[in-house]
């Protein structure tokens, strides 16, 4: 089981609470519960951490899915890191923890986000799991 790393940013045009809002609309769309949220502020840097969690009945496990929102002036980043969601001898997600990331990116995306770095299973794996989603 390989984790999915994504890294965006934005030019700011929405605050992080709406952000959050908005990312917040896709538990109630699934089955997806809120495990944390954590707001931090020192000086004119604000961060939001959220910890998502899913259930996936294709490999009966968990995924976990972690966000950090950070603004600093009018520059905003998202960093997504998924996890967990493996079963079995190899411990493979089948797509589990990528498909909850990149869900998560594309609300990301409509809130004006780019990616800039998609560290997702490459090879064998990848297309694998990109199969099995």
């Amino acid at each position: 089981m390989a984790g999915t790393k994504i890294q965006m940013t934005a030019a700011k045009h929405l605050t992080l609470s709406q952000i959050c809002q908005r990312l917040n609309q896709l538990n109630t769309a699934s089955d997806v519960e809120r495990v944390a949220h954590l707001e931090h502020s020192l000086g004119d840097v604000q961060s939001v951490l959220l910890v998502y969690e899913r259930y996936y009945t294709r490999v009966s496990s968990y995924a976990s899915l972690t966000i950090l929102l950070t603004e600093h002036g009018q520059t905003q980043t998202a960093d997504l890191i998924s996890s967990g969601g493996g079963d079995g001898y190899l411990n493979l997600s089948l797509g589990a923890n990528r498909s909850f990331a990149k869900e998560y990116a594309k609300a990301l995306e409509e809130c004006g986000f780019t990616t800039h770095k998609d560290d997702t299973p490459k090879g064998f794996f990848k297309k694998l799991e990109h199969l099995l989603e």
